[in-house]
This record gives C-alpha cells, sequence and structure tokens, in this order.
C-alpha cells in the first residue's frame, strides 16, 4: 500500500523499532467480525444457527471474526437485527466503558451506531445518541431501530448547544471523535486522500471542543471514554493530556492492556496520568487501528435519578420518572 509519507514519518518516530512490523501489516487482510444482538437470540443459540464459520474474539462477549463480510450482510439474519456488522476495534469502547443498568449514558459522535447499539445491549437507564449530521443520523436511527433498543433517544445537535440541557446529567459518557482516520487505512483507502486534505492539526480542536462539553455533562463520578481510529499522538495521548492539565478533577483510569493492545508510545512513558491510554496496532492486534482513553470524573453525584423531565424527548418513557 502506498502510504502518505507524512504518516510515514511520524510512525517512523512514534515506533521505533515496532515500524517495520507496523507498516508491513498495512498489506495484510483486514479483519472482519459481527456483534450478536442478544436482545434477540443468545450466544449459545448463535453458535448452533450460525450460517458460516465464526470465531470467538476474545474481549467481546457477544463478538466474532468472521470471514466473508459480504455473505454475512446479505443473510436473513442480518434483515431480522440478529448480529451488526463491526469492525473489531470499533468494539473496543463500548466493551472497555463500564456500563450498570441504572446508568444514564451519551453516546456524543453516535453515528452510524455501532457503539450505540452495543451500549444499549447493556441495558443502561437511558442512552442519548448525537451526532451533529442529519445525514449520518439516518443510519444511526435506522440502526438502533433495527437492532430493538429502547429507552433511547437520538439528538441531531452540536456537542455545545447540549450542554444546557444535559449539564452535569450523565453518568458515563462516550466520545468516539472525528478523526485523521490512520488507522483505517486498510480498511478504506479512500481516507488516505480525506487525510492529504486536512490532516492530524485540523481535528484536533474539535476533539478537544467535544471533550470539553462531555466534561460539562458528565456528573461527579462518572466516566469519559474518549476514542479515535489513528494512531496520531497529535489526537491521541496530546488531547488527553491538554484535558488532564484543564481538569484536575479527573482521574485517569487505567485499561487492561490484553489480546494485543499497547500502551501510549514511549516518548510518554514518564507521565503516569497517559496509563489511561491504550493504542490498538493491528501487527499486534487482530482488527484495525484505535486508540482509547478512560478517565473518571471526582466527587459523588447528589442525585442520580433520572427523571421523565430529562429531556423533551424522553418525556415518553414515564417509567423512568
Amino acid at each position: 500500500m502506498n502510504l502518505p509519507d507524512s504518516f510515514l514519518t511520524q510512525m517512523r518516530d512514534l515506533c521505533d523499532s515496532e515500524y517495520d512490523d507496523l507498516i508491513a501489516s498495512f498489506d495484510e487482510k483486514p479483519y472482519s467480525a459481527l456483534r450478536v444482538n442478544t436482545t434477540r437470540m443468545s450466544c449459545e443459540d448463535f453458535e448452533k444457527k450460525a450460517p458460516f464459520a465464526i470465531e470467538k474474539i476474545p474481549y467481546s462477549s457477544n463478538g466474532y471474526y468472521i470471514n466473508d463480510t459480504d455473505a454475512w450482510s446479505k443473510h436473513p439474519y442480518y434483515y431480522a437485527g440478529i448480529y451488526y456488522l463491526q469492525e473489531p476495534s470499533a468494539m473496543l469502547p463500548a466493551c472497555t466503558i463500564p456500563i450498570d443498568e441504572d446508568d444514564s449514558v451519551l453516546d456524543l459522535c453516535a453515528a452510524p451506531g455501532g457503539k450505540s447499539t452495543a451500549i444499549a445491549s447493556k441495558r443502561p437507564k437511558v442512552l442519548i445518541s448525537n451526532d451533529i449530521s442529519p445525514s449520518r443520523s439516518i443510519p444511526l436511527v435506522y440502526n438502533l431501530e433495527h437492532t430493538g433498543t429502547f429507552r433511547h433517544a437520538v439528538t441531531v445537535e452540536e456537542p455545545q448547544k447540549l450542554e444546557d440541557h444535559y449539564m452535569q446529567r450523565f453518568d458515563k459518557i462516550l466520545v468516539d471523535a472525528p478523526c485523521s482516520g490512520e488507522g483505517m487505512f486498510r480498511k478504506d483507502r479512500g481516507l488516505i486522500t480525506s487525510y492529504l486534505d486536512r490532516g492530524c492539526m485540523h481535528y484536533r480542536p474539535i476533539q478537544e471542543s467535544i471533550l470539553e462539553s462531555a466534561y460539562v455533562m458528565l456528573r461527579p463520578g462518572g466516566m469519559i471514554l474518549y476514542s479515535t481510529c489513528t494512531f496520531s499522538d497529535i489526537e491521541d495521548e496530546q488531547v488527553i493530556q491538554a484535558f488532564l492539565e484543564k481538569h484536575h478533577d479527573l482521574e485517569p483510569v487505567k485499561i487492561k492492556r490484553t489480546n494485543g493492545l499497547a500502551g501510549p508510545y514511549k516518548k510518554y512513558e514518564g507521565d503516569k496520568r497517559l496509563e489511561c491510554c491504550v493504542h490498538a496496532f493491528p501487527h499486534l492486534f487482530k482488527g484495525e487501528g484505535h486508540f482509547m482513553a478512560l478517565m473518571k470524573k471526582g466527587g459523588v453525584a447528589e442525585n442520580r435519578t433520572v427523571r421523565a423531565s430529562f429531556d423533551p424527548l424522553l418525556l415518553r418513557y414515564s417509567d423512568l420518572s
């Protein structure tokens, strides 16, 4: 694969001895996977009835590697909402952020809905899935309805405009931020063109702004999971460093480095706060590139009750009052 020179230079500086293995992995076939919708079928039943070969994903309770995405996308089970086709590393955020049944959850950059449907399967008390793009929100709504989620609402708004309505309202917030997409070059080579047009610095202020909105809407004692599908430390470690420096009440939460996950780049090893950061590199992890950082807000929320007046969109959910 012909990778951008600027990307190669960046990764050579960041990866050191891992560089050759990482770059070689871009010529390998990307992994495909699906996630069973356990509200429709148990994993035990699915394993018995699966129409094609599957292999269990160790870090996901309902995730499976598959060989032929095209065949799975045409099977009746897909149209019945029995499973959701999702790239393996994209399953990591919903697997990592701890969701309880009495949590109110915000997926702040939710389209097309893979992570929202995974969160919804954990049955939080309420889930709001937001995306700034009206066009991208169409598949978001479809996927949430198709998989039979409940106690959820979809908003289409800039994160900053949600702050007044949802100040300190959420127990868990997922920020799967827009990024330069370096980790998806192998799966979608068209992203290289977008990368060359914009680059890493285009996205950093957007990511920082979204995180600030998430902080405002997070309750004391709540958690934020920040994730991207890029390798760039400008969009990953540096964003988290700046965020933690600005908000001293945020506590980094260490993520287990299992199944091929790696820690922050060596240049950041002296910063203990960044132990909350992990990378999925395709030469170590069976999936595409991904980054995650988990942080907890200090304090304890005085009242975690989700009221019917939580938002006009949720008035119909009277059982939540």
